[in-house]
């Protein structure tokens, strides 16, 4: 089937019980129709997939160009840094999620995490505003974060005791991989 960089990849699954075993087949089967979708659209643009603007950031963070990033995420599940002075102060994460390639990262210090589309803050560390306000907002008129573009927009907020959840969109760029060399081509998000 075809695996989250749009390659053909092998999933094995197993199970005693021969209906759940039918029931991680079909989802098997699901996700590779949906992903073959997603790789006719990707081919049709000429590109191996796509890449989203945290990724993008943690990529040029990083000096390694994008046809380094997908050759060393084709033979890994995802590619680990760490940014900041000896004590490392931010670790980062890019890995393929169904054709596009995902930035995540965490401070060491804890206070703050992004993964997916969801940023997490210590509600000390947020700006204490009307929080029903959020949504609708871009994230660069309230907040500064190196990784998180200032255009991202903010979709959800929601809280937890300390912590803040913040629902964000961030866009995406194709990856034109066509000449044999990776562009980032900014695409709709």
């Amino acid at each position: 089937m075809l695996g989250d960089d749009l390659t053909v990849d092998v999933d094995r699954v197993t199970d005693r019980d021969i209906d759940r075993l039918e029931e991680k087949v079909a989802e098997l089967v699901a996700k590779h129709m949906a992903r073959q979708k997603l790789w006719t659209l990707a081919t049709a643009s000429r590109a191996c997939g796509w890449i989203d603007d945290v990724a993008l950031r943690i990529m040029e963070a990083s000096g390694l160009s994008c046809s380094e990033v997908i050759a060393r995420l084709r033979g890994a599940s995802d590619l680990d840094f760490y940014f900041g002075g000896d004590g490392y102060d931010v670790s980062a994460c890019l890995n393929w999620e169904d054709g596009v390639i995902r930035g995540h990262f965490r401070p060491l210090e804890n206070d703050c995490d992004f993964g997916a589309d969801l940023l997490t803050l210590l509600r000390s560390k947020a700006l204490e505003t009307d929080i029903a306000s959020l949504p609708g907002r871009r994230f660069g008129d309230l907040y500064e974060q190196a990784f998180i573009p200032a255009d991202a927009l903010i979709t959800a907020v929601t809280t937890s005791h300390d912590w803040l959840y913040v629902r964000l969109t961030v866009g995406i760029s194709l990856i034109d991989d066509a000449a044999g060399s990776c562009r980032v081509s900014r695409c709709g998000g």
